[in-house]
């Protein structure tokens, strides 16, 4: 019979859980995390079951297995913060064990595909709408959705074009989450510069009316659909280029209610103040070193002035400079983006659909000068300029070799 290791919640043990998270081994970002009886909380991968022995878990995902001992565990806050788990060790006093599979033991789902494309304008799963001076279009996954991916990208209005049905740029975030993907086209935007662009194009200030126009949109498209939820669904955004990322940006400092998570890469004319609400909603923003192509529009609202200005409010917001990147999408800002929307929406979405907040005390911190990562020691603190609020160790790690010039991308399937 196979012998578990056994662990312990020593200081030991706990510096080698923390070498795993900044070795680059990935530690899934709903890790469970789970007290010790000295007072020390451990941030497990996983949880297969509980027995007479205790329990048996990983450290990191797709790690060895080893066994934590009822005694090393604070048995109060156990009840308190896990009870399936209490539960079942209950019935491991009696000499039973149960079995859990929890986190990275939980079974794998088979992605929800989206709806199949028929052909034509008006696809099965296909929906279009005009209100106001937005037309949009959503393309729906088979069965219920469970909240909406927003695209909002390009420098001239029209983000539908970035939108296909079936399109795999979007349907494996979309296939997770059982989402439905939409986009919006504004037409009549110019090119133009500084405070002209806010006249111009006026539909990046969601606050004046665009913001109301997806909202309005999504309650068309779930009378037409017979899908009543996306009158109310959650919201994840996806923001890219000067005038989407701005679009990105405004409405989720307008609707903060409404979005789970956001990212916002090389942009600017971000102009909607942040509030206590909007300061929780996780987002991330990314620049190039090199972002001449953003300068020619004479931009308003950058990063570089809204960081300072948002501190005080202690922003779940993470800044990301793309070493040698210009203004344009590149793979390697890409996938830090879609990991951060996937890890920031699976931690966000309850079971039940609901938008749920973030645990501040579990977050890490990026030193923007040096690129190095900590623990956040005190979640309650302002942060200074030089340092951003990252949401845990595997995007701290992703975020490291981000700024450092070393992620390295996904091979091909």
């Amino acid at each position: 019979m196979k012998t578990l290791r056994r662990f312990d919640f020593s200081s030991g043990a706990l510096g080698l859980l923390f070498a795993l998270l900044v070795s680059g081994v990935p530690v899934p970002a709903l890790a469970l995390p789970i007290a010790g009886a000295n007072g020390k909380s451990v941030d497990f991968a996983g949880v297969k079951s509980a027995g007479p022995g205790g329990l048996t878990v990983q450290i990191q995902a797709d790690g060895a297995s080893v066994e934590v001992s009822w005694e090393k565990l604070d048995l109060v806050k156990l009840e308190a913060d896990h009870p399936d788990i209490f539960a079942a060790y209950q019935k491991a006093l009696t000499g039973s064990t149960t079995s859990l599979d929890l986190g990275s033991f939980a079974p794998a789902k088979a992605p929800v595909e989206m709806a199949k494309v028929t052909g034509g304008a008006k696809s099965v799963g296909w929906y279009e709408t005009k209100v106001g001076q937005g037309r949009f279009v959503i393309q729906l996954p088979n069965g219920e959705p469970r909240g909406v991916l927003l695209i909002a990208q390009g420098q001239d209005g029209e983000s539908l074009r970035f939108l296909g049905p079936g399109r795999s740029r979007w349907s494996d975030f979309a296939g997770k989450f059982q989402f439905a993907v939409m986009a919006y086209e504004f037409l009549g935007v110019e090119k133009s510069k500084g405070e002209g662009v806010l006249k111009e194009a006026e539909f990046v200030q969601a606050e004046k009316g665009s913001g109301e126009a997806v909202l309005k949109a999504l309650e068309v498209f779930a009378k037409d659909s017979g899908k009543a939820i996306l009158a109310t669904a959650p919201i994840t955004v996806f923001g890219s280029d000067v005038l989407g990322s701005a679009f990105a940006y405004n409405f989720t400092q307008s609707f903060p209610d409404r979005v789970l998570a956001t990212v916002v890469s090389k942009g600017a004319f971000y102009v909607a103040a942040p509030t206590e609400a909007s300061a929780k909603v996780p987002l991330l923003i990314i620049w190039g070193e090199y972002n001449q192509d953003i300068e020619v529009w004479e931009p308003i609202g950058t990063h570089e002035e809204i960081y300072p200005n948002s501190l005080g409010l202690r922003p779940n917001w993470a800044y990301a400079m793309e070493p040698r990147g210009t203004g344009g999408e590149t793979p390697f800002s890409f996938k830090l983006a879609m990991t951060f929307l996937d890890r920031l929406t699976l931690a966000r979405l309850s079971k039940e659909g609901e938008i749920q907040e973030l645990d501040r005390s579990r977050a890490w911190v990026g030193n923007l000068e040096t690129f190095e990562i900590s623990r956040m020691e005190e979640p309650d603190k302002a942060l200074e300029p030089t340092q951003t609020w990252l949401p845990d160790g595997e995007i701290a790690k992703l975020w490291e070799d981000f700024l450092n010039g070393r992620m390295q991308l996904d091979t091909p399937k």
